[in-house]
């Protein structure tokens, strides 16, 4: 039976959801297992896209970077970042059958493709196997001599994006295991007033996940629109000011209740709430003059969802700004693509008003108001 490996890292995490001890440190041990599988996790995503930046497919075969000192970094790279969730899960009866089931599923595929490159380039290939292990780097090296290649940015398989998209998708992965974590751990005591904070920060989970997404699909197919009124940037402006308005609204309308349930906010932390607020106001004015510039209104975008988020926070919505904070992500990305389409980077140059809203955004637009709700009521339930 074959076994696909898209499903793999899926499965992993759904038993991470399940299962995992991922909650605070209870021991030293504890502390060097996170530490331990943070530290894989970063760098199995860097050595992805190390060898994503030499990458030459069935151009040459490319020696240089990683693929000096292993000929398949990419599914060396799988393998950490894999051991670094099994490590963060923390369950030896789910990490030792993952890892049999992960060489099983892989080492096909990773036969497969060296019969391949050694079709294309049978004596380059021969003499690379000669010097360079196939998985696990052991010691041995092709000599800097006959290195074929180099790492570069701009390289077409990093300019795709998919890269980006794809280390952020393994964060939110692990991400999502501690949220389940917590959630398992406290079970309806989640929504109650004094776990405000930590619910407002695993509710940045969905919000990570449908950046990722969108990323993917700006540099996938930038002509397409994130966000509705694209070739109406005055509408645009407007949603996102009720959107402000809206998060003010509700902070206001918590705060009572917030302090008679765990007393009056910390001075410093009504301070930093106020710049937040500040800094998202004066990016909504300064919006209209970049008009025409969609890459510093990116910026100003950016400056505008991280000043609502910090502004939420001080004021214990964070939980019900994360139903306001997709689509500032949306926004801001969606002029990421537009920059693109303006320096060519897309398939062609389109005119705003030319541009397909993208289908997951009508998805987005219904469940993250009506999932605030739900979780407003069961705050006021539980």
């Amino acid at each position: 039976m074959r076994i696909r490996r898209r499903n793999l890292r899926s499965g992993l995490v759904a038993a991470g959801c399940l299962f995992a001890d991922a909650g605070p440190p209870a021991s030293r041990a504890d502390v060097v297992r996170f530490a331990s599988a943070a530290l894989v996790l970063v760098v199995g995503s860097l050595l992805h896209l190390w060898a994503k930046g030499c990458l030459e497919q069935n151009q040459r075969l490319v020696t240089a970077g990683p693929y000096r000192f292993t000929r398949n970094p990419f599914y060396l790279a799988n393998g950490l970042i894999d051991l670094g969730l099994c490590l963060l899960i923390g369950r030896v009866w789910i990490a030792v059958p993952y890892g049999l089931i992960w060489w099983l599923a892989y080492r096909e595929t990773i036969a497969g493709e060296e019969t391949r490159l050694a079709a294309l380039f049978p004596e380059a290939f021969a003499r690379y196997v000669a010097a360079v292990p196939r998985l696990i780097p052991a010691g041995r090296a092709l000599p800097r001599a006959e290195v074929v290649g180099r790492f570069r940015l701009d390289n077409p398989a990093l300019a795709r994006g998919s890269e980006y998209a794809r280390i952020l998708g393994v964060l939110v992965a692990a991400a999502t295991i501690v949220a389940w974590d917590w959630i398992r751990a406290h079970g309806t005591a989640v929504f109650a007033p004094e776990q405000t904070a930590q619910l407002g920060l695993v509710l940045l989970v969905p919000v990570a996940w449908v950046a990722k997404l969108a990323l993917a699909e700006v540099f996938r197919r930038p002509e397409t629109a994130l966000l509705p009124f694209s070739a109406e940037p005055g509408r645009r402006r407007l949603f996102l000011f009720a959107l402000v308005l809206a998060v003010y609204a509700f902070a206001s309308l918590a705060r009572s209740a917030l302090e008679a349930s765990s007393g009056p906010a910390p001075a410093s932390a009504r301070g930093l709430g106020s710049l937040g607020l500040g800094a998202a106001l004066a990016a909504l004015l300064v919006l209209p003059r970049l008009q025409d510039s969609p890459g510093p209104r990116a910026i100003a975008g950016s400056a505008l969802a991280a000043g609502l988020a910090i502004f939420a926070a001080s004021r214990g919505v964070l939980w019900l700004a994360c139903g306001a904070l997709p689509f500032l992500v949306l926004a801001v990305l969606d002029d990421v693509a537009l920059a693109r389409l303006r320096s060519g980077s897309g398939e062609r140059a389109l005119f705003a008003a030319e541009r397909r809203l993208w289908p997951m955004f009508r998805p987005i637009a219904i469940v993250a108001p009506i999932a605030a709700g739900i979780l407003a009521l069961l705050r006021r339930i539980v």
